[in-house]
């Protein structure tokens, strides 16, 4: 067994349940009940991105029970940062020549906004990181969290993975004259989540399973795949559930906090592929002896 498996304290989500469903296009919540974990005078600041991760921190952390943050670390993981926000501000600089750029947008546009957002609300004073790789963003997010704890950095972790999707987007690449990206972007059937865990290195009275994951340059070959998991403490001889990366936009860690909330029994490996990089993220009930 790896030596840097977490235990799952808390999960939370928000959309999650639009991943159930394949084949149903493009989603794009109808509404983020921010209003109901965030002080107005917060809230006005926050990118979706940030809305999207807010809710689902605090569900995660709220189905942990009642938590010491001093020392939690946090991780949060995006492939594409708070997207609107970025178009919305290379709009601007296009649009005058480099002569407006709105500074409530400038700060919201770096991909460790959130994590901001986040770690200020909460009142966390431990270290803070964000990864973005990509579709494999949610098995680097595994990754980060047990860098935290098994360095000593942090005694607990709270890992959330998110990003938005507008509706609108395709119209705009199609209204610039880009229809092919337009009708790949459609063909990704993006659903918009968020998803969050709280980890940590013992099981605790409330674990709800446990997970490794991380990311590795592998060639994709059964050998090497094999390989690779074996050296990830992972049985070999598991058959992967193969995610739609392109779907998920909570990504690995998405399926993990579905797998955490619906007491699945079923142990659950997740590979992802990207370029020449694997994602892999191993899930065990808690009812599975360690």
């Amino acid at each position: 067994m790896s030596e840097r498996r977490l235990f799952i304290q808390g999960a939370g989500s928000l959309g999650l349940e639009a991943q159930d469903v394949r084949g149903a296009g493009t989603v794009q919540l109808e509404d983020i009940p921010i209003k109901d974990y965030a002080a107005p005078g917060l809230r006005r600041r926050y990118g979706r991105v940030a809305k999207l991760m807010t809710v689902a921190a605090k569900r995660a952390l709220a189905d942990a029970g009642e938590l010491e943050l001093d020392e939690m670390g946090v991780v949060t993981a995006t492939a594409m940062g708070e997207a609107n926000v970025s178009i919305e501000l290379l709009r601007q600089i296009h649009a005058t020549r480099g002569r407006t750029a709105s500074p409530a947008l400038v700060p919201n546009s770096v991909h460790n906004a959130p994590a901001g957002h986040l770690t200020i609300a909460l009142g966390i004073h431990a270290p803070a990181v964000t990864v973005s790789q990509g579709w494999l963003s949610g098995h680097a997010a595994l990754a980060a969290a047990a860098d935290l704890v098994f360095t000593g950095l942090a005694t607990r972790v709270l890992a959330v993975c998110a990003d938005e999707v507008d509706l609108r987007w395709a119209q705009l690449l199609g209204d610039a004259g880009a229809g092919a990206f337009a009708e790949a972007l459609e063909r990704c059937e993006l659903r918009e989540s968020a998803a969050a865990l709280v980890l940590s290195a013992s099981p605790g009275p409330h674990c709800k399973g446990s997970v490794v994951g991380g990311v590795v340059r592998c060639d994709g070959s059964a050998g090497a795949v094999k390989a690779m998991l074996e050296r990830a403490g992972i049985r070999s001889d598991l058959p992967p559930d193969v995610a739609a990366p392109m779907g998920m936009q909570a990504g690995a860690l998405g399926a993990v906090v579905l797998a955490a909330q619906k007491k699945s029994q079923q142990e659950l490996l997740l590979l992802n592929r990207e370029a020449d990089e694997l994602g892999y993220a191993h899930y065990l009930p808690e009812t599975t002896r360690l």
